[in-house]
């Protein structure tokens, strides 16, 4: 439900700026965040040390959320990204361009372009090893990675189900998109 309402607003948010209403490039990448004791499915990131869940999203080239999923955190990112884009491949039509970082290399290239056609670029490593820097594309994601912390319920995970998280996760979206209406 709350997806839908998501994909109606972000179509209407892409048409405010004269854009289309269908995006045909995507950014994907996923974010690991702790969970409360009370938290339901959890996994342990070896990567970045955090026990809890990852949020896999998608994002138009706005930063608008075109597809969220949430998993345990000890799901590898290729792996939640094939979780991910079979639910984006069933609601989202248009899309032709997948950019990722690095973690999302491999075997999923061949098998996005052959079962669903998308074409997945790998954001190259940037030179500059500044903290903090990261490649234009990416930089999207990064930023609607950010504005979750305006919001309290995303600055942890504080469900027990995994879909209440990922509804969480569109009402925020809900109501980025409603402001920019």
């Amino acid at each position: 439900m709350f997806d839908e309402l998501n994909t109606m607003l972000r179509e209407a948010a892409r048409k405010k700026k004269g854009r289309k209403e269908q995006c045909s490039v995507v950014i994907i990448d996923s974010q690991s965040v702790k969970t409360t004791r009370r938290g339901g499915f959890r996994g342990v990131d070896g990567n970045k040390k955090i026990n809890g869940r990852k949020r896999h999203l998608v994002v138009d080239t706005m930063g608008n959320i075109v597809s969220n999923i949430v998993h345990p955190a000890n799901i590898h990112d290729s792996k939640g990204a094939d979780l991910t884009l079979k639910n984006l491949n069933e609601n989202i039509h248009g899309i032709i361009v997948i950019y990722a970082d690095c973690a999302y290399r491999g075997q999923l290239i061949e098998t996005l372009k052959k079962e669903y056609g998308y074409e997945l670029k790998i954001s190259p490593k940037i030179k500059d090893e500044t903290p903090g820097k990261v490649s234009p594309k990416r930089w999207i994601i990064e930023r609607t990675f950010s504005w979750f912390e305006n919001f309290r319920r995303l600055s942890k995970d504080f469900e027990f189900l995994l879909e209440t998280s990922q509804a969480m996760i569109y009402l925020a979206s809900i109501k980025l998109l409603l402001n920019k209406i």
